[in-house]
């Protein structure tokens, strides 16, 4: 009986003890998850006007106060940008980590703008404000919303073609080679791949070799910005299978597509090139590579201005232009006379012969 009574007032200091610590780390959760003050924002320029001429000068920075938890958090930011009266519905971010400030080159704010829908020449008011997070179960607080008023410049992005590269393509991470996208020949935000990928992940560089302006994803389906290669990486996109696939992506709405695509009855062409005028419509050889058999590339100098066509030597196969024959991007048409109109220079040729995507960019 006196052990029993021993037992049973054990047991009471211990379920009292217990009750103490779950009252402890209730008490330390409390102080943890305390809601956060909200960061102060502020820029150097309220009215930033945008031009070709000075497109590496500083544009604005943005800074802001720490957000403040109650205790010494690591906490991480996001820029967050949309047009304004959007209530940042349809927000641009750009990762900013654990900094607590941003400045754009003249570039970069031109490229955001866009992405935001700015038309070039009109002065446009952007809004922008700063997400903090200190842990995914604390509500994010968010700073004062500030309007820049915005004149961009140009009507299309800056990239003649943008670069997969990852696992998932054919040079994995060197960054210096990258496999090309083409532009739309409707739409110059919107770039395209229908090419193989194989299973693995990937991120999409503005530049060869140069690790910002690059776009991953924060959610499937969703593009992530980061500006430059200083900035906070975002997620890799990822390719589920080995396979042929139409990768699209779009700037202006920060969005992309990734689809299977049936290249079975796709012939595959020994030589393919480029002829013209300027060699009495010969063939100029393009390259290929197993990998991507369909994908072909040049480097080549045209002496003086010229009529061309890709098509394979004996011209069993050709690809010819029905639309605006002076661009140096867009989509050819199999089996169609129409000749395109190059001017002299150095070029980079690329060529799909997959979809007829062109791009000749100016070396």
């Amino acid at each position: 009986m006196k052990n029993i009574k021993i037992r049973a007032h054990s047991l009471f200091f211990l379920c009292l003890f217990s009750l103490v610590l779950i009252s402890c780390e209730k008490d330390e959760e409390r102080a943890i998850f305390k809601l956060g003050e909200a960061p102060a924002l502020n820029a150097s320029a309220s009215n930033v006007v945008l031009s070709e001429a000075t497109i590496n000068d500083n544009a604005v920075a943005f800074t802001w106060s720490a957000a403040n938890y109650g205790l010494n958090a690591a906490v991480t930011y996001t820029l967050e940008f949309d047009k304004k009266g959007n209530n940042f519905a349809d927000a641009v971010t750009v990762a900013a980590g654990n900094t607590k400030m941003k400045e754009f080159t003249v570039s970069e704010f031109n490229a955001l703008a866009f992405q935001l829908g700015l038309e070039a020449g009109v002065a446009e008011e952007i809004e922008v404000r700063v997400q903090a997070n200190v842990a995914a179960s604390v509500p994010a607080v968010y700073s004062n919303p500030l309007a820049v008023t915005t004149t961009a410049f140009a009507s299309e992005p800056p990239y003649p073609t943008l670069y997969m590269v990852g696992p998932a393509t054919e040079f994995d991470w060197e960054g210096a080679k990258g496999t090309p996208m083409f532009r739309d020949d409707t739409d110059p935000f919107v770039y395209t791949f229908t090419g193989y990928l194989e299973q693995g992940d990937l991120f999409v560089l503005g530049y060869l070799n140069q690790w910002g302006p690059m776009w991953g994803t924060n959610s499937e389906g969703t593009l992530s910005f980061r500006p430059t290669d200083k900035d906070p990486e975002p997620w890799k996109i990822w390719v589920p299978a080995n396979g042929y696939y139409t990768f699209t992506m779009n700037l202006r709405n920060l969005t992309y597509t990734l689809t299977p695509f049936d290249a079975a009855s796709k012939p595959v062409y020994n030589s393919l090139g480029i002829t013209g005028g300027f060699n009495n419509w010969g063939n100029v050889a393009m390259t290929k590579t197993t990998f991507n058999p369909h994908l072909w590339t040049l480097d080549y100098t045209i002496a003086a201005n010229t009529e061309l066509k890709f098509s394979t030597p004996d011209w069993s196969a050709s690809w010819g232009a029905t639309g605006n024959w002076e661009r140096l991007y867009g989509k050819l048409t199999f089996k169609v006379d129409g000749n395109l109109w190059i001017l002299a220079g150095s070029n980079r040729i690329l060529f799909n012969d997959l979809t007829g995507h062109y791009v000749f960019i100016e070396k």
